[in-house]
């Protein structure tokens, strides 16, 4: 039964070039939109490895100068 069923809904689908068109031009828009949301993020997140890149090296210079004594002067 629903074999029959899906095959009468695929036969009453008419699908004109221009409703294809809409169809296409709604996903490009959508791929455009993913694209710049996605291009953002990594935006972001090479700003965070950024970060935690100069906050590590702090640490370390702060670890190194307190495990010698140094005052690094």
């Amino acid at each position: 039964m629903k074999k029959e069923a899906w095959e009468c809904f695929t036969r009453c689908i008419d699908v004109t070039p221009e409703m294809a068109r809409e169809v296409i031009k709604v996903i490009r828009v959508i791929q455009r939109k993913v694209a710049i949301f996605l291009l953002s993020q990594i935006n972001i997140l090479e700003q965070e490895v950024k970060k935690w890149a100069q906050l590590r090296g702090k640490l370390t210079k702060q670890h190194i100068f307190i495990a010698t004594g140094s005052t690094g002067k």
